[in-house]
């Protein structure tokens, strides 16, 4: 856009100056799409749209300046970067990370007792699947309820997997 001034001075003569004001568009940042991870896990950002970012200071991330740092959040948690291009203008955008507890893993009972070469069965709660180890003297590593006959002492340890992906490890002694 052009602006013109037009100025009359105590002789009567007429001044005319002009300025060209160019408006320069923001910069498209990105900061990527709301993400789910589970508890203890990591996630690497990725900013787009600008030459240099700066995300809001933050101890769970691991650098302020990189457009791609790592974040461990230990709860949701909302980053927002700016974003400067070549022209100096600047913008923000923002990324929520949402942190998905860990599932409450259930082996059973700490011990349970075998007698003879009777089986027992686990019963494991707390998921959606189930992986025991080791998979000796077990009729099926991938369900809640196995049955075991391991016929001496023997550690299983179970892996709960919930809806949200997200695992932990449980263990019995028979």
């Amino acid at each position: 856009t052009t602006y013109q001034v037009i100025m009359t001075d105590s002789s009567a003569c007429i001044h005319i100056d002009s300025l060209v004001v160019t408006v320069d568009t923001l910069p498209n940042v990105d900061a990527g799409t709301d993400q789910a991870i589970c508890e203890g896990d990591s996630l690497q950002l990725l900013a787009s749209g600008a030459n240099s970012f700066l995300w809001l200071a933050s101890p769970s991330l691991s650098s302020t300046t990189l457009p791609n740092p790592i974040a461990f959040p230990t709860s949701t948690t909302t980053y927002f970067v700016g974003g400067l291009d070549g022209n100096g203008c600047a913008n923000v955008d923002s990324i929520t990370i949402t942190v998905n507890p860990s599932p409450n893993a259930d082996a059973g009972p700490l011990n349970l007792t075998q007698c003879g070469e009777d089986s027992v069965q686990l019963q494991a709660t707390g998921g959606i699947s189930y992986a025991w180890t080791p998979n000796s003297f077990i009729s099926d590593t991938s369900i809640a309820n196995p049955m075991v006959a391991p016929g001496s002492n023997f550690r299983y340890y179970v892996e709960v997997r919930d809806a949200n992906g997200c695992t932990a490890v449980d263990s019995i002694n028979i």
